[in-house]
């Protein structure tokens, strides 16, 4: 599970990068085959789906002018989250059905950003005139909702396995970091880097990926969940993004800059091998 600050969202470009050229939020299916993310097509994001092998890339949302990002997957592997609306003011948290390709729109007041999927549905926030707020939806048509409060944290995820349920958190202002709670514990920070953003969980719940600016470039990193075993994964001048744990932990993706535009790179946690996925 992925969460995501919502101005990770969209990348603000530098003039070296184009938004023609713009692979965003990845994240693996279930069962680690497909890798879904959204990119500008006449310069508008719309949600894609590639193979892991770097074939049968497809274009999954087909809504012109409509806003389609950050996709994230349901447990089942049977649709996708999203945000989903005429430009970023407008956002609602969404669904596609694979097969059918039918999007139920989640329309509420303020914006809406999908940020992962739970056991019950999709974990949501809402943006309003009182700030952030969180939910879980569930039901057929994620029509049930309860909130979700963590108070002090800009924006946080449940991460929840047999016998093992986490809460990780994510502080932008004062103690900057991240925080992860156990069952009846405290919030500890693990990682005290300045403005960590796109927290993704390995699927053992061991270990946090993220990114962070350094020098005024972005990078990834990887530490566990006690807070040891810090480790910096890309050194690249070019900005790294956005990364995500495959389903066996094994691998990560993630989005890159390092050949001039925004594609899509995987990385073998074992050996460090890099190979580029998108814009080959």
């Amino acid at each position: 599970m992925r969460t995501n600050i919502i101005s990770a969202f969209l990348v603000i470009l530098s003039a070296s990068y184009t938004q023609a050229q713009s692979d965003f939020t990845p994240a693996y299916s279930p069962n680690g085959k497909q890798i879904a993310f959204y990119r500008y097509v006449n310069k508008v994001p719309e949600i894609m789906i590639i193979n892991t092998d770097g074939q049968h890339l497809y274009q999954l949302t087909k809504t012109t002018g409509i806003w389609s990002i950050g996709p994230i997957w349901s447990k089942d592997g049977n649709s996708i989250y999203f945000s989903h609306g005429e430009g970023m003011a407008n956002l609602d948290a969404s669904t596609i059905a694979l097969k059918t390709g039918k999007v139920e729109r989640m329309k509420k007041e303020g914006m809406q950003f999908s940020l992962g999927a739970s056991k019950k549905g999709l974990i949501w926030a809402n943006k309003g005139a009182n700030g952030m707020t969180y939910y879980e939806a569930s039901g057929k048509d994620l029509s049930h909702t309860r909130q979700i409060t963590v108070d002090g944290f800009e924006n946080f995820t449940y991460v929840n396995h047999p016998g093992k349920s986490l809460i990780i958190a994510v502080k932008t202002e004062g103690k900057e970091g991240i925080y992860v709670k156990k069952p009846g514990g405290e919030f500890k920070r693990v990682a005290d880097h300045k403005k960590p953003q796109n927290v993704s969980v390995s699927p053992n719940s061991k270990y946090l990926l993220f990114e962070s600016s350094v020098n005024q470039n972005s990078d990834i990193y990887m530490v566990k969940t006690d807070g040891t075993e810090l480790k910096r994964l890309t050194t690249d001048e070019a900005p790294d993004y956005m990364p995500a744990f495959s389903p066996n932990g094994k691998s990560i993706v993630f989005s890159s800059a390092r050949s001039g535009a925004f594609y899509l790179y995987t990385m073998e946690l074992k050996n460090g091998k890099i190979t580029q996925l998108t814009g080959r």
